[in-house]
This record gives C-alpha cells, structure tokens and sequence, in this order.
C-alpha cells in the first residue's frame, strides 16, 4: 500500500492485487459486534514507533490529525513477579533477588572465557549475555514462537535484541542518554481507529488519484517475457462467490507474498533448485485468542510478554490500552497470542477448545477471572514469523539470486524478503524502492537495491 500510495502520489498508475477482504495484512483491523456493540479490533497489537524519520513522517501525513501519541508500558513476567520492561537494573536486583543476581553475573563471567559457538541462537545469547539469562528470559520464549533454539541461527537474536551483550545491556539502562541504538520507546503513536486506519487511508487516497484496488483477488499466473514479468493473471472474488478473471500488464511489480507463493507463479516455470528452496524457507503461524471481559481495563499496560513456558501464549494485550476509541467504556477486549504451525491440532481446533486450553494460564497471570469472561473468540494467521533455522541464509540466497534477474521486480516486506520486521520497516523498504526507480529514470538499479537489503538486514526490533 505504501508503494502504491507513492506511485499515485508520483502521477502513476497503481493497481493493487489484493488477496484478503482487507488491505494492509496483518497490520490491519477488524470490527466485532456483541451485545448490540462494536468493537475495533487489530490482528494481534501494534504501534507506531520508529527510529526511522521518514517513515514515521510518512504514517503522519497519512493520518493525520487521527494519530495519537500514548506513553508506552510493558511488562514482563517471569519467576511469578511482573517487572517493568525493559527491565531496570534495580527492580531485577530487588525482585529476584541478590542470590540470583550473583548468578547471572557469574554466569555471564563463565561465558566470557567459554569457546561456545555464537552460531545458533542458544549459541550466540549463551556466549554474549551467560547460561543463566538466556535461560531465564531468552530460551523459552523462543521455543514458543519460533522452535527450538538450538536449531535457529543467530541472526534471529540480532534481529530481535537492541543490545548485543549484557553489558551493552547494562550501559543503556543505566545511561539511556548515552546514544547508540534504543532498545524501548518511552512514547509511541497510534491510529484513533486502530491500525488498520492507517492501510485503508492509504486506500483511499489511492484509489483517489486513480488507482485501482481489487480485494479478495488471488493471482495464478506471472508471465515472464525478455527478463520482464510482462503479465499477471489473477481472479477476482464477486459477492455471489464467483471468480472473475483478469490480466494486467504492469511497467513494474512489488510483491509482499511469501516467496514460496511468489515463485510458485511464474511461467515460464522457476527453476527446481529455486522452488526447492523457497519451500524450505519455513514459517510459524499465529493463532489469537481475543476475551471479552466485563470489565473496564485488566491491566495499564500496553502489553504484557510471557516468556515462561507455563504460559501457552507470548503476549496478552488490550485494544483499550492503545486507543480508548476503539470499544465501550464498561468493556474491554484482552488478545492472547499463541503461536503454532499451521494446520497442527492446535490450529485446527474449535475457539471453544482454543479457550480452554489458553484458560489456566489466562487465570495464572491474575487479571481475569471467569465470572468476567463475556465471550471469545479466535482469528488466525499462516505464515506470519519467518524462522531463521540454521539453513534459512542459503535457502533465501538462492530464491533472491533468481528473482533478481526479473529486472522489473521488486520484493518487499516480512513475508516477500523474509525479513524479521516491523510496520515501520516494511513502510521504508517500500519507500526506499519506490526511491531506486526514480533516481535512475524509472529502472530498477539492482546494485543499488541489493545494497539497500543490507541495510534491511540490520533493522533493529525497538521493544
């Protein structure tokens, strides 16, 4: 949306294929009905924070006057206690306890002597932060989301932290002012009717100027020609759940699908070591449990992180605690997410029994309990955290080698670059490629580009 808002803006042509209802993916919303009363509410929570100027300038002029700015809490949970997150040094100490704060120190010394290999994930949080954190905070967490660390490469922590090592860590928290990159944002910003606001401005404005956006579409066919994709054959989804086909012929093509899908549609066909590939670039789904309680708010935060693997999900939040527009005032709406592989027991079981099963660990966490439970119910996501296993890197290389040689194509985002991202990340790599058309006269300069996704490589998760 963010290129073809560009494009527009620019005086082009835009024709986005979309395949959901909605635009905007996962960073989009929803509206649920219940008691005669409407609910907006996101596909799992988001924000709006950035290190990046330009994109955050960008979602500004999208919105407008409708982006709020909220101070940003969190906590994380861990040992039966709720500690501020990030974490302060002091409430640690006190918290936890001297004892195992010793531990952590000593811990931390032991690895700098230790030959451990920073290849995998366990490897490298092991050898940077000592066998006792990564234990306590950073284990289980992964294993929960992405599986199990000792088959996920290193990347993925780089990805993920901020701070590179304990002490880093330490100086950071202790001197904020310090510089250097943040690993939290005091303030964030949000869309006054949740985030899908901000992808279906972009519509609008869009569709405005002249573009053209065709939802529930799916794509069949990308024919390439010359080195070009000449064509793209798609059907369109009518209100009588017929299909319509069309054909455009585009100058240029930004794709944000999973590469394995994008391959999948080219003819002449991709090369067998190429679909090999892609299909080996794995991916873990997302299940999210929203409960409707009777009650004003649970907790003041913005979200909450359950590392321990005593809890099912990863995170609880509440839509209120980003927007106070959102829902009712007597009302609110908690979001458990669960992550798990498509098409598992788990994912192919009933909201009733999704609810059960997330439930002991709900009442565990102390801010809901049953009699205020109105109702559930459940929405589900394939695909949506890219797993860097320790064969990812290889894997990526060679889809992108090839894709690279369609010189009117450009592939963008969490799913189209494999790229562990954000919102923001996602609205600069769009802008950044829109940037290498225009200054090399509407062609794409592949050096130029392939320097950019280095740069993507290094995006910083901020919390």
């Amino acid at each position: 949306m963010s290129v073809a808002l560009k494009a527009s803006e620019e005086g082009l042509s835009a024709t986005v294929i979309e395949k959901a209802p909605h635009v905007g993916g996962m960073a989009s919303s929803f509206v649920h009905s219940f008691e005669g009363k409407e609910y907006i509410l996101d596909y799992g929570p988001h924000k709006i924070y950035t290190t990046l100027p330009r994109s955050l300038g960008f979602m500004k002029n999208v919105l407008g006057g409708d982006l709020l700015e909220k101070p940003k809490k969190a906590k994380i949970r861990f040992q039966g206690k709720y500690f501020e997150y990030p974490i302060k040094i002091g409430e640690i100490l006190f918290g936890l306890g001297i004892p195992q704060t010793v531990q952590f120190g000593a811990s931390f010394a032991a690895s700098m002597v230790s030959s451990q290999s920073e290849e995998t994930y366990k490897g490298y949080l092991e050898k940077r932060f000592g066998r006792k954190i990564y234990e306590t905070i950073f284990r289980d967490l992964a294993q929960k989301v992405w599986g199990d660390p000792e088959t996920l490469d290193a990347e993925l922590a780089k990805a993920r932290l901020a701070a590179k090592s304990l002490p880093e860590m330490v100086s950071k928290l202790l001197l904020p002012q310090s510089g250097g990159r943040e690993i939290s944002a005091k303030v964030f910003y949000y869309p006054k009717f949740g985030i899908g606001q901000l992808s279906d401005e972009m519509a609008h404005a869009v569709e405005k100027k002249g573009g053209t956006i065709f939802l529930s579409s799916q794509p069949s066919k990308i024919q390439l020609q010359d080195g070009k994709a000449k064509s793209i054959s798609f059907s369109v989804k009518g209100s009588k759940g017929d299909a319509e086909s069309q054909v455009v012929e585009p100058e240029f093509v930004f794709s944000t699908i999973p590469l394995s899908d994008l391959v999948s549609l080219f003819s002449p066909k991709a090369p067998e070591e190429v679909l090999n590939a892609a299909s080996r670039l794995k991916y873990r789904s997302l299940i999210l449990l929203y409960v409707i309680a009777r009650k004003e708010r649970l907790f003041d935060d913005s979200f909450i992180f359950f590392p321990e693997k005593e809890f099912v999900f990863n995170r609880l939040s509440e839509q209120k605690g980003f927007s106070e527009y959102c829902g009712p005032k007597e009302t609110t709406v908690l979001c458990a997410e669960i992550s798990t592989d498509a098409g598992s027991r788990l994912y192919e079981a009933s909201d009733k029994e999704i609810f059960e099963f997330a439930w002991p660990s709900l009442e565990k966490t102390g801010f809901i309990e049953r009699k205020d439970v109105a109702s559930f119910f459940t929405k589900r996501s394939k695909r949506v955290y890219p797993v860097y296993d320790l064969g990812f890197k290889k894997n990526l290389r060679t889809v992108l080698d090839w894709l690279d040689g369609i010189e009117n194509l450009f592939t963008l985002g969490r799913q189209g670059l494999f790229n562990y991202n954000n919102t923001d990340h996602c609205v600069d790599m769009a802008l950044s490629a829109f940037d290498n058309l225009k200054v090399n006269g509407m062609r794409r300069s592949l050096p130029a580009w392939k320097k950019e996704r280095e740069r993507f490589e290094n995006y910083v998760i901020v919390d």
